[in-house]
């Protein structure tokens, strides 16, 4: 027995495309198109390096470098829908412009007496042997990145501790704090669409239709 779907079609009334557009429709493009459904993922945090220091006088040069030979991860979409891992794939949930964002967090400088100072420096990241980022502090920048390409940074910073004619360098110890990850951008709207349509259904449209049904019913009682 073969399906006639013209006759099916034909058989459609207003009143079905009616329904239609409000239960899936409308719930689809609500979530697809108005909400927001474009985020920065973040991925795992890259571990600190190891650091090398140069004492001059009234500065101090420091450097560090890192390779990091693993493909940076994102995190998954169930950190927004639970439950969602075997949807985190195109064209459910796609990941593009990936980069690598270099922070820093607070550096500071321990004095010999054992106080803190926050020194006016910038840090000059050189990544992937081309790209030259400058940093200021408690700020964030971000380099485009190749996916699965091994990636190489070098962190250098030029501190002026301006202490005047205290020759201290030898007893100052600067402490970086830095942090190195990888972002994406992650677009989840297909996936939001569709989870929107159950969604309203549940929560908006059946307690709805019971409401007017239980009014209706009042109505005809009286």
């Amino acid at each position: 027995m073969s399906l006639d779907i013209t006759a099916w079609l034909a058989e459609l009334t207003p009143r079905h495309a009616f329904r239609f557009c409000i239960l899936v429709l409308l719930p689809f493009i609500f979530g697809f198109w108005v909400l927001p459904h474009i985020t920065y993922a973040n991925g795992q945090v890259l571990a600190a390096p190891s650091q090398n220091q140069s004492g001059a006088s009234q500065s101090v040069t420091y450097t560090f470098t890192q390779s990091n030979s693993t493909s940076p991860v994102p995190q998954s979409v169930n950190a927004i829908f639970p439950l969602a891992d075997y949807l985190d794939f195109p064209p459910f949930v796609s990941h593009s412009d990936p980069l690598i964002c270099f922070q820093d967090q607070g550096s500071y400088v321990i004095l010999p007496d054992g106080s803190n100072m926050t020194p006016n420096f910038d840090w000059d990241v050189l990544f992937g042997n081309s790209t030259q980022l400058d940093v200021p502090a408690n700020s964030v920048k971000c380099a485009r990145a190749v996916p699965g390409q091994a990636n190489s940074y070098i962190w250098h910073a030029k501190l002026d501790i301006n202490l005047g004619d205290q020759n201290l360098t030898s007893n100052l110890t600067f402490v970086p704090k830095t942090t190195t990850y990888p972002r994406f951008v992650m677009d989840y709207g297909l996936l939001q669409g569709l989870v929107m349509i159950p969604v309203c259904y549940l929560f908006i449209w059946y307690p709805a239709a019971g409401i007017w049904k239980k009014i209706h019913k009042g109505m005809g009682e009286q």
